[in-house]
C-alpha cells in the first residue's frame, strides 16, 4: 500500500464466477473511476485473500453486498485492525417489507444468532453505509434498527459519462451484422431469473409478438435457481428462435453492447424489484423508452418518465408493450428524451466519484 495516500480495499460477497450483477459492476465502476480521477490522492485494491499483510496501512475497507459472513469478518478485523473504517454498499431492497419488519422484531428477541442479528451487528459496526436510493435507506433503518441513521448516505447508481458514445459509424451497426437482425427490436439486458421476472417478460412478449412483428433480444445468462424454471426459460427461447434472440453475455465496455442499445426501439425490464437496474440507466442514456416494473427505487430514479407495469401481471406487461407500439406513442418518446437528459446529468460516474471521494476523505479526517 502507498503511504501518504488513502489506502482502500474493496471486497465483494460472491466470486464473480458465481454471481456477477449490479453490485459487482458498481464495484468495478468505483475502482476504475476512482483510480482514473484520484490516483494522486487514493490507492484502491481488491482484497487479496492470500496476502497476509493485505490490510496493513489500509484506512478503509469497502464491502459490497450484505452477506452474513461479513459479520464474522468485521468482528475479527476490528480486533486486529481497530482503526480501519468500514464502508458498506449493501444494495438491499425487498418487496415484502412488512413480513421482514415483523420477522426482525420477533427474531431480535432471540439470543441465538440469526439473519437479522448478523445484519444488525454488521450495519451498526459500519462507519458509513452507502445506499443507492432513499427507499433502500428507509428500509435498512427500519428493518435493522440502525442506531446512527446519519451514517447512511445516498449515492445513486451511475454509468460512465461516455457510455452512450460509440467509436465509429461502422461500430454502430455491429450488433445488427453479428446477429442478422434489423433495428427496432425490443431489448432486455439482464440476467434471466426470478427477481428479473424473466418468464413473465418472455410470455407477455410471445402473447403479442405476432401483432408487434418485432423480435425480442435478451442479453444475459440464465441464472434461475429453480431448475424447473431454468429449463422452462431455455425451452421458451429454444422453441421461439424465430422471435427471440438470446445472447449469454456482452462486455459492458464493448461496442457490440452499445450497438445493441443504439438499434433497439425499447428496453424492457419488468422486474419484481430493482435498485433501479443499471441496464435501465444504460438504455435511458441511449434515449430508449424503458418499460419497467413498478417499485419505489425505480420510481425514485425515473419518476413519470418511464413506462411502469404491474410486475405480477403478464397481461399488463403485454398490454403496455402493445400500446406503446400500436398507439400514438409520442408521449413515451418525448419522455424518453427527457429521461436521457436527466440520466446524463444526474447519474454519471464522474459526479458519483466526486461524492464517493468526498465521503472517503471525511471518514478519515
Amino acid at each position: 500500500m502507498n503511504k501518504g495516500k488513502i489506502n482502500i480495499v474493496f471486497l465483494s460477497d460472491f466470486p464473480f464466477s458465481i454471481s456477477f450483477g449490479g453490485k459487482e459492476i458498481q464495484m468495478q465502476q468505483y475502482y476504475k473511476t476512482l483510480m482514473q480521477n484520484y490516483q494522486d490522492n487514493i490507492n484502491v485494491k481488491y482484497l487479496n485473500y492470500r496476502e497476509l499483510d493485505a490490510l496493513n496501512d489500509v484506512q478503509i475497507i469497502h464491502f459490497f453486498g450484505y452477506s452474513n459472513w461479513y459479520h464474522d469478518i468485521t468482528k475479527l478485523m476490528k480486533t486486529k485492525h481497530p482503526n480501519i473504517k468500514i464502508v458498506v454498499s449493501p444494495t438491499f431492497y425487498i418487496s415484502n417489507f412488512v413480513k421482514y419488519k415483523l420477522a426482525s422484531v420477533l427474531f431480535n428477541k432471540f439470543s441465538i444468532p440469526n439473519f437479522f442479528s448478523y445484519k444488525y451487528d454488521f450495519f451498526n459496526e459500519a462507519d458509513l453505509i452507502i445506499c443507492n436510493s432513499n427507499a433502500e435507506k428507509e428500509q435498512l433503518k427500519s428493518i435493522f434498527s440502525i442506531n446512527n441513521s446519519g451514517k447512511i448516505q445516498i449515492i445513486p447508481n451511475a454509468i460512465e459519462d461516455n457510455f452512450n458514445q460509440i467509436d465509429d459509424i461502422e461500430s454502430g451497426n455491429i450488433f445488427l451484422n453479428e446477429y442478422g437482425i434489423n433495428s427496432g427490436y425490443i431489448l432486455s439486458v439482464s440476467f434471466l431469473d426470478e427477481r428479473k421476472n424473466s418468464i413473465k417478460l418472455i410470455e407477455a412478449y410471445l402473447s403479442v409478438a405476432d401483432t408487434l412483428n418485432r423480435k425480442l433480444v435478451l442479453i444475459g445468462m440464465n441464472r434461475y435457481v429453480n431448475q424447473k424454471n431454468n429449463k422452462y426459460v431455455n425451452e421458451l427461447i429454444k422453441y421461439n428462435q424465430d422471435k427471440i434472440i438470446h445472447v449469454d453475455y456482452l462486455d459492458r465496455d464493448s461496442n457490440i453492447l452499445k450497438s445493441a442499445y443504439k438499434n433497439a426501439a425499447l428496453h424492457i425490464l419488468p422486474s419484481i424489484l430493482e435498485t433501479p437496474g443499471i441496464s435501465n440507466i444504460e438504455a435511458a442514456a441511449f434515449g430508449l423508452p424503458i418499460l419497467v416494473g413498478k417499485c419505489k427505487p425505480v420510481q425514485e430514479y425515473f419518476g413519470n418518465l418511464a413506462i411502469f407495469v404491474d410486475s405480477n401481471s403478464e397481461k399488463d406487461i403485454a398490454d403496455k408493450l402493445l400500446k406503446h407500439f400500436t398507439d400514438n406513442n409520442k408521449d413515451n418518446l418525448k419522455n424518453s428524451k427527457s429521461l436521457q437528459k436527466e440520466v446524463l446529468h444526474k447519474y454519471t460516474l464522474k459526479k458519483v466519484s466526486e461524492e464517493l471521494f468526498s465521503k472517503y476523505t471525511k471518514l478519515i479526517e
